[in-house]
């Protein structure tokens, strides 16, 4: 089980790439791919987006490197493509997008923006076999990563860092969609950064397990896995010591539709993190979990609520292992068939094991807050203008990564 990770609006997210759930993009820029309440459209759509926002400190914590220029403009144009299929009995979901951002002053940020997710569902006899690769690359966000310091000089360079993620995932179950079904499970992902001595964070992870599922059209989905990933850091040197570590996770999954107002899923792992370097880099042992509620009071309102909390590595930091903690909520409202609007919070929590500041001093915590409302204008059919804006923070364990900002974009997105 791997928890959503959040990252200011604007950027593209993915899920934990350690999951053995389908795995999704979410993307504000590509939100109006999906129907006015976020369910994937059926069959293929095309979009053509262009976002311009003004962001009142893009530097993040990188403020010593962007001086002068915190405040800038973004315009990134993107085209997004989603896929909702059934395929005779097989199936397949995709959702990809590919853009790039172009700054009015801080030009070196200039990069593309690509992703791409899908989930192939295909049957043979008895069994349901699911493949599911994915797909990241951008500029990292400057909030993301600690800008490298050498001799108490700051690096302008350390800024360029392409962040790449990528994972090839499947999943067989066997037996019939009602009642029992045992299964097999395996994932291998990749991180790569583009900055040399970003390399040193670098990872790879190998998942593999099984499990039963049990499926019920009055009781539900529910599915128990027993996982192990192993973690590598090819690209550190051993003069920084042993980094690897493994992740054993026991983990029960739930989902159910509750009426026509209700749709809800929740899961819940014990895991247990054992790093190759057990003296300098403690073990964990405890709880994560996942738990998504969707309700449809009215039929102008829906709700969203969400939680979750994982451990993965990390890409940005030069930490052992990281553990993830979110909480997010939004609030959709149609005024009309043409004019909606929408509230969304969140806050992500982010603790480091193993930071041994070869970057800069040492990031062990970090919180992020988020608040943004959105106005959406539908003239037509095919054409959406989104009037979005916000705040966002973030609290460290050292102030020199602490950073607000606030923010206000316009998205204009039209069907093809």
């Amino acid at each position: 089980m791997a928890g959503r990770v959040d990252t200011p609006p604007g950027r593209c997210v993915g899920y934990g790439l350690a999951t053995v759930a389908a795995i999704a993009v979410v993307c504000p820029m590509a939100a109006q791919a999906q129907s006015a309440y976020g369910a994937p459209p059926e069959g293929i759509q095309v979009q053509a987006i262009l976002d311009e926002v003004h962001d009142s400190n893009v530097a993040r914590s990188a403020g010593t490197i962007l001086s002068g220029k915190r405040s800038d403009e973004r315009v990134t144009p993107t085209l997004n493509v989603t896929v909702n299929k059934a395929l005779g009995r097989n199936s397949l979901t995709l959702s990809g997008f590919a853009g790039y951002d172009f700054y009015r002053r801080n030009k070196q940020l200039n990069r593309e923006r690509l992703g791409l997710n899908a989930d192939l569902g295909l049957v043979g006899g008895p069994c349901f076999l699911h493949l599911r690769p994915g797909f990241s690359r951008m500029q990292s966000d400057l909030g993301d990563i600690i800008p490298i310091s050498a001799e108490g000089v700051t690096d302008r360079r350390s800024v360029r860092n392409v962040a790449t993620t990528q994972s090839y995932g499947a999943e067989v179950q066997c037996g019939s969609a009602s009642g029992f079904r045992p299964l097999a499970t395996f994932e291998h992902t990749a991180g790569n950064n583009s900055e040399v001595r970003r390399r040193i964070a670098n990872y790879r992870t190998n998942t593999y397990g099984g499990g039963l599922a049990y499926g019920d059209p009055i009781y539900g989905e529910a599915t128990l896995r027993f996982t192990q990933t192993d973690t590598s850091y090819p690209d550190r040197p051993a003069i920084f010591g042993p980094a690897n570590f493994s992740t054993k996770r026991i983990t029960f999954d739930y989902q159910r539709s509750i009426g026509a107002v209700l749709t809800g899923s929740a899961g819940i792992s014990y895991v247990m993190v054992r790093p190759d370097n057990g003296v300098a880099t403690r073990d964990f042992n405890g709880f994560g979990w996942h738990a998504e509620l969707s309700a449809v009071p009215t039929p102008d309102m829906h709700l969203q609520l969400g939680t979750s909390r994982d451990i993965s590595p990390s890409l940005g930091n030069d930490a052992t292992y990281q553990i993830n903690r979110s909480y997010n909520a939004t609030a959709d409202y149609a005024f009309s068939g043409r004019l909606r609007a929408s509230l969304t919070g969140s806050i992500r929590t982010v603790r480091y094991f193993g930071s041994q500041g070869l970057f800069g001093p040492p990031l062990t915590d970090s919180r992020n807050h988020t608040i943004s409302p959105s106005l959406s204008f539908l003239p037509t059919d095919r054409l959406t203008f989104t009037l979005y804006g916000g705040y966002q923070d973030r609290k460290t364990n050292n102030t020199l990564y602490d950073y607000h900002s606030y923010f206000i974009g316009l998205r204009t997105s039209f069907t093809l």
